[in-house]
């Protein structure tokens, strides 16, 4: 169970996010959920429905929803579909194989510090930019995570997307999935820093789609 997908799974981020607001910065202490509301094999993937993911605060006004994200599993490497989705829908094989993109993916397992992944394959670069980087690994107990035990001790993997309008940077833990979320915008004002408060786990996938 690298990144849990099952049905009933949820995290609860908490953090600042700010905003441009008319000729000056606004700012709110945030809480955030994410989680698991369908999940389902189709074909050769594991498709899970989020409703809720910390990048719903970029850009972010009060009284913003949720919004609703499809994360495909291809073996070791997961993606995070652009657009939104309906959480009702039930995505075809073709669907799903589309939004199989350098520009979606967001982990490839295992991690291991100071390599690279999700670099467009047509263009090189001599940076790290346009691409995620794993800049640290360490152990950690994540004690002050509700729902997770403190002697309990977990790999963590700070990893960053730079590009020259913005930055990502994310905390992910196997077993439990993002620890935390770090957004900058470098021009018009849109900051987030979430930390992940509290994670439950789901208890049973839904059977797979025929």
């Amino acid at each position: 169970m690298t990144f849990p997908l099952q049905p009933g799974t949820y995290w609860i981020y908490r953090g600042l996010v700010k905003w441009q607001e008319g000729g000056g910065a606004a700012e709110e202490t945030v809480t955030w959920k994410m989680e698991v509301v369908r999940s389902m094999d189709v074909g050769r993937y594991e498709v899970a429905f989020l409703e809720g993911h910390p990048n719903d605060l970029m850009w972010y006004r009060p009284g913003k929803p949720r919004g609703v994200h499809l994360l495909v599993r291809d073996d070791n490497k997961y993606y995070l579909a652009r657009q939104q989705v309906d959480a009702g829908s039930e995505p075809d094989i073709p669907f799903v194989e589309s939004q199989i993109s350098f520009t979606n993916l967001v982990l490839s397992l295992p991690l291991q510090e100071g390599a690279n992944f999700g670099s467009d394959p047509a263009f090189k670069r001599d940076d790290a930019m346009y691409a995620w980087s794993v800049q640290e690994q360490k152990q950690v107990q994540l004690s002050s995570v509700k729902g997770i035990s403190p002697e309990k001790r977990f790999e963590e993997y700070a990893l960053a997307y730079r590009t020259l309008p913005d930055h990502q940077f994310v905390g992910f833990a196997p077993g439990v999935g993002f620890t935390s979320f770090v957004y900058g915008h470098h021009g018009t004002l849109s900051e987030v820093d979430m930390k992940l408060v509290e994670f439950h786990p789901g208890q049973q996938a839904t059977p797979p789609l025929k």
